[in-house]
């Protein structure tokens, strides 16, 4: 039989996609990738890309190519067995489609409120945004996402944001949009000197705070919404306002180490157990809370009986308190299961269920393992993420009965 001389590449990378028919077909062979000419496993994903690529009408990159023409050549015996003869088409190769380019740059730029990174696929670079994302590096909304139709990621510009970005950018060696460069200068600047543009709080007496480099909407709001308020109020705005509160103001009103973790951030994280957590929040006045559970696992039930056990004794009852599980083990503990405009705790072991348009109960915090989440249902209010450091030892009642 005479053999068949191939008259491009592309004729090769389609005849071991099986998307066309070679001279001679085996027996029993159907069309399909690897029908004719069989692939090892590595190189069935390139054949595939490459084989759509060259169904619309698409050319290779030159890096393609060159791979192409490898695998054409490395195929050649099972070439053979279908009619094709690929040693003049590997030592002289032709290509019917124009060479495609791709803009390998990797660019920096900001336009009004997203960050926009572009460079060309790398999978340890997309591996590292969405960690930041998922892990919250990156403060954002569901709009922070990889842009499909423009090739780019778009990620919300926040000041926290623009700098985490370009540093890791400046470390992939992108190039900077001469707007992004003053950008950044600017809030260098800032970092810098902080003492001459952070917002913070100092103890002005014993009953109130006084801002500092705070910009006229905030003062007018301090002013008319918060300064009259209780010490304790006022400190807890900060948190909740973004205001730094000066280390005199933590210290001077006997803050312990907790609890100034927890007055001074937004979202935290802690090595504390839950229970600390929670009576300490509840010792500062917060006045709506959720707790998250995310098992059924032994050691969740045992916290949440020590917590109902503890929430008695402290306060005589449990009527603000819900426990909204599908786990019938807490049914004992004989607390409700639905809010009430009264509740003022609850305990889910699914913290979406905060979001059900039947209930009225808008957390002032979160508490829970792996809860610590920013982009939906704990915007607006604090969120304590709880590493266990151990042993239940930092919240005590003087009662033989709960152990």
């Amino acid at each position: 039989m005479k053999m068949l001389l191939p008259k491009s590449i592309e004729y090769c990378m389609e005849i071991m996609a099986g998307s066309v028919s070679p001279p001679k077909v085996p027996k029993g062979r159907h069309t399909g990738i690897g029908m004719y000419i069989k692939l090892a496993r590595y190189d069935v994903n390139f054949v595939n890309n490459v084989s759509s690529y060259i169904h619309r009408g698409l050319g290779m990159t030159s890096r393609q190519r060159e791979l192409a023409i490898k695998l054409t050549a490395k195929y050649r015996k099972q070439f053979r067995n279908v009619g094709i003869d690929v040693s003049g088409i590997t030592k002289n190769p032709e290509f019917r489609t124009e060479v495609r380019t791709v803009d390998r740059s990797k660019r920096f730029s900001v336009i009004n409120d997203f960050i926009h990174l572009y460079f060309p696929y790398n999978q340890e670079m997309i591996k590292e945004i969405n960690t930041m994302l998922r892990e919250d590096v990156l403060i954002h909304n569901s709009q922070s996402q990889w842009n499909a139709d423009e090739k780019r990621w778009d990620i919300n510009n926040t000041e926290g944001n623009f700098i985490t970005l370009y540093d890791w950018s400046k470390k992939n060696k992108f190039d900077f949009s001469p707007e992004s460069i003053k950008y950044y200068n600017k809030l260098d600047k800032i970092i810098q000197n902080q003492e001459k543009y952070n917002i913070y709080a100092t103890a002005k007496d014993d009953s109130s705070l006084e801002l500092h480099n705070a910009p006229k909407e905030l003062q007018e709001y301090w002013n008319s919404h918060i300064k009259d308020k209780k010490l304790l109020e006022q400190v807890k705005s900060c948190g909740l306002l973004a205001i730094d509160l000066d280390k005199s103001v933590l210290t001077k009103y006997n803050f312990n180490k907790i609890q100034q973790e927890i007055l001074s951030k937004v979202f935290i994280t802690v090595e504390e157990p839950i229970s600390s957590v929670l009576f300490t929040c509840l010792d500062l006045g917060f006045e709506k809370i959720a707790v998250g559970l995310t098992s059924h696992s032994a050691s969740n039930v045992e916290q949440v009986n020590k917590i109902i056990k503890w929430y008695r004794v402290k306060f005589d009852n449990t009527d603000d308190v819900v426990i909204n599980s599908k786990n019938t083990i807490f049914t004992d503990l004989k607390v409700p299961s639905e809010p009430t405009d009264k509740t003022r705790l609850i305990i889910t072991d699914r913290m979406s269920r905060l979001q059900n348009k039947h209930w009225d109960f808008k957390a002032d915090v979160t508490i829970g393992h792996g809860m610590y989440n920013k982009r939906n249902i704990f915007q607006g209010s604090k969120v304590i993420d709880v590493k266990p450091s151990g042993e239940e030892d930092g919240w005590r009642v003087d009662s033989d009965d709960l152990f």
